[in-house]
């Protein structure tokens, strides 16, 4: 959300979108921002005319450019790849950034570089500021330290590793430092200007030390900011090959910080790569070339062209100019043949430069790095996987199978015999079944806290000030990032917010961070009349990204979790019980049996998790009621791990006999065969709320996984490569990190 903001408060904004391949999705995005400038410069042509022209020069800009681009959609269309990139007018530069309101007055003068180094220091020290402000600072700068001293231990010999950074020094690899190493202690703030590692807040820091600071401050873009070759990136690219590869030994957390940070690299945009540093581009390389090629032939033509037009005019100055024509054809077909050729060589340079930026903005907004990262992933979980198809042909060749395919809720009564057929009208189709959700009046619709904030769990979000209305392909809220950042209301701030004050007082402490964060951003929308309107409208200070009923399931979840976790242990099988099942099933007995109950604790699904699942699967756009939070069906959790196929069954009959079972889906039924040939049984159950409690009288829905060991196996490894696989962006993949950091 911050991203969308500063794009929205600062018209060069639209730089960015030179990075957006698709042309279409370019001009819907422009044209939205170029009327929001053309409505400005009405608004304020009465009260303040010169401000109102300022506006009005940025809206016939960009729609000059909006034009470019509808003409070069157009010319698409022809399968001719031109694509003309957006470069802003000096002009332009001076209205939009040549007075930034951020900076202090008499700071925005004196050199470019200086100016470009005040802002940039000044960005550092608003993430400063932010970061300061942040209640969950401690556990940032934690996985910070954690994930680089896991980095660091990659190494032989518990380790071993065939990648290296740095020098060759000889050929034998002890000598070599790995990859991860060198590369964090070659970090220098000084090595990479405007940069996430740039600003007063890194200032001096190298190494190790460098790493902990940047990566507390701004995540995986810190790490992404350090690569400077694609070169560098395939190196990380075969480090991700190789911590995934099973047969290099047993997954660990070490290697799980190491894919983590490899996966997040190897990820990288061009864009990224040569930011500051387009020396080092062979893109633009072989662009230089080009162009000086170009360049030199057209002087060389000027040059011929230039000499003969003097020798002309002195032969006519001679008093030549009169005489028959047929004495002077070849020197005059030689200076047109000149001018053509000069023309042809600015058309052949315009034609280029124009190939040349399509080429840079689609390679800058390629995802191919990104589906490269997917694919070694994927590779490496497939082969793990391939072991589960074997265990299930052996189930199947047992008849173990069919027995974990019958466990499904009871089956709908047959149907009698039809009677012989008379005339009738026509039998209406069966209604859409009813999605299970958490509000119900069954289940947390009746709790007290939800009847008192029920009106405002179910207000629907609105946009970001300054994006309603924005359509891609026809459909409404169209860009992906504006559908996935909408403000929710949450009632009057701080000390006042009833439901913020009835929450924990962890959540309560993020909540008012972040709402004092949303009332300092309505001041950088006062500075913009149509923008100030439009905040003041959607009350924008007292909205956030988050869910309001979201925030209350998560908080009212801790207090059914114990309840919950706790009756799963006294109805499943005893340990007595759980080793005397062990000799059950042939096709199970070289599974180790812990010590321990079958059952394990999950814990609570994550913040994050939560906002990503009702984006992804149940948009309020997409004709979900609000709350759509209350899809949310599996926040709390468990998992049972059974030995034997014997003992699965015995598991689910009993939570059958102890709990009202709403939904089965069980994996085993299914003819298909799933991606990755994984197979469970998901059972959810409501959990009535404990005795005594607020919660008496309500109930929750909750999701019991039921597992074979021998898929257990697998899971937790294949859980971290999925959760890279269902990424569908590289900026979803850096939520993967940011997850890490999540205090609920």
């Amino acid at each position: 959300m911050a991203a969308l903001a500063s794009d929205l408060e600062c018209p060069p904004s639209c730089l960015a979108y030179n990075a957006i391949p698709d042309v279409e999705l370019r001009i819907t995005c422009l044209q939205q921002m170029s009327t929001g400038y053309k409505n400005i410069a009405d608004s304020m042509k009465d009260s303040v005319p010169k401000q109102a022209d300022k506006y009005l020069s940025m809206y016939e800009e960009i729609d000059a450019y909006v034009v470019r681009l509808q003409a070069a959609q157009a010319a698409q269309a022809l399968a001719v790849p031109i694509i003309p990139l957006y470069d802003p007018s000096e002009e332009m530069v001076q209205l939009c950034g040549g007075n930034d309101p951020s900076l202090g007055e008499g700071e925005g003068e004196g050199d470019d570089n200086k100016q470009g180094e005040t802002k940039q220091d000044n960005s550092m020290a608003i993430f400063q500021r932010i970061l300061d402000r942040n209640p969950h600072k401690q556990k940032l700068l934690e996985m910070s330290v954690d994930i680089c001293e896991k980095c660091l231990s990659y190494s032989s010999p518990a380790y071993p590793t065939t990648v290296f950074g740095g020098a060759n020094k000889g050929n034998d690899e002890n000598q070599r430092v790995p990859l991860l190493q060198h590369w964090m202690h070659a970090l220098d703030a000084d090595h990479h200007p405007n940069s996430f590692l740039s600003g007063p807040s890194l200032k001096d820091l190298k190494g190790k030390d460098l790493f902990i600071h940047a990566t507390t401050l701004h995540g995986a873009n810190a790490w992404k900011s350090t690569v400077t070759s694609e070169y560098m990136r395939q190196q990380f690219v075969a480090l991700l090959d190789e911590v995934c590869d099973p047969s290099n030994g047993p997954w660990d957390e070490v290697k799980t910080a190491v894919f983590l940070v490899a996966c997040c690299i190897s990820s990288v945009k061009a864009r990224v790569i040569y930011q500051g540093r387009s020396q080092d581009d062979p893109l633009k390389a072989v662009h230089d070339i080009n162009v000086a090629r170009l360049d030199q032939e057209l002087k060389e033509l000027t040059a011929k062209y230039e000499t003969d037009e003097q020798e002309w005019e002195e032969w006519n100055e001679n008093g030549n100019g009169e005489a028959d024509e047929s004495s002077m054809p070849v020197r005059r077909l030689s200076i047109d043949a000149y001018a053509k050729a000069m023309q042809i060589n600015r058309d052949q340079l315009f034609a280029y430069k124009n190939e040349f930026a399509a080429t840079l903005g689609a390679r800058n907004g390629s995802a191919m790095n990104f589906v490269q990262t997917q694919a070694v992933v994927e590779k490496h979980m497939n082969t793990i996987c391939s072991s589960l198809l074997q265990i299930e042909a052996g189930m199947r060749a047992s008849g173990e199978y069919l027995a974990l395919a019958a466990l499904e809720l009871a089956s709908a009564p047959t149907p009698s015999p039809p009677s012989p057929p008379t005339p009738s009208p026509p039998t209406p189709s069966p209604p859409t079944p009813t999605p299970l959700r958490q509000d119900h009046d069954n289940f947390l619709g009746r709790h007290p806290t939800y009847v008192t904030f029920k009106e405002l769990f179910e207000l629907p979000p609105s946009h970001f000030p300054g994006c309603e209305g924005m359509t891609m392909n026809g459909k409404p809220d169209g860009p992906k990032h504006i559908r996935k950042n909408h403000l929710y209301f949450w009632g009057k701030v701080n000390s006042h917010n009833v439901l913020l004050h009835s929450l924990d007082d962890d959540m309560k402490n993020m909540l008012s961070f972040h709402l004092a964060t949303m009332g300092d951003a309505v001041k950088n929308f006062d500075l913009n009349p149509t923008m100030a309107k439009n905040a003041a409208k959607i009350r924008f200070e007292q909205r956030l990204a988050y869910q309001p009923f979201i925030l209350w399931l998560l908080n009212v979840s801790r207090r059914f979790s114990s309840t919950f976790h706790d009756k799963m242990r006294a109805i499943l099988p005893s340990d007595t019980e759980y080793t005397e099942n062990t000799t059950a099933s042939s096709s199970f007995n070289d599974v180790t049996i812990p010590s321990a109950s079958c059952y394990h604790e999950a814990s609570l699904k994550g913040l994050q998790r939560c906002v990503e699942k009702v984006n992804d699967d149940y948009h309020f756009l997409d004709g979900n009621a609000m709350p759509t939070g209350a899809r949310l069906l599996d926040v709390v959790r468990g998992l049972v791990v059974s030995p034997s196929v014997d003992h699965l069954v015995k598991c689910y009959e009993r939570i059958c006999a102890s709990f009202t079972v709403l939904r089965v889906k069980n994996g085993f039924a299914d003819d298909e065969t799933p991606q990755f040939g994984f197979r469970q049984i998901l059972m959810n159950v409501a959990c009535p709320g404990g005795v005594g409690t607020e919660e008496e009288g309500t109930a929750m829905v909750v999701e019991v996984q039921l597992n074979l060991a021998s898929y257990v196996a697998v899971k937790h490894t294949i859980h971290r490569f999925y959760s890279v696989l269902r990424c569908t962006n590289e900026e979803e993949l850096d939520g993967v990190v940011t997850k890490k950091t999540s205090a609920f």
